[in-house]
């Protein structure tokens, strides 16, 4: 089952994490998501878990 990355192409973070998925060959699927569209709020979005890092100096 291929990774799902969440998100919006126009978004430079998430072009960095598509870049780098291709970079390292990974096999995902990109699922955009419009948030002028609110999907940010649907209930598969919601669902997923989310991978937060926190980078502290």
């Amino acid at each position: 089952m291929p990774l799902k990355i969440y998100g919006m192409t126009a978004s430079p973070p998430v072009r960095l994490v598509l870049l780098t998925a291709e970079v390292l060959g990974l096999d995902y699927e990109f699922v955009e998501v419009n948030i002028d569209k609110s999907e940010q709020l649907a209930d598969d979005f919601l669902k997923c878990v989310l991978a937060i890092f926190l980078i502290r100096e």
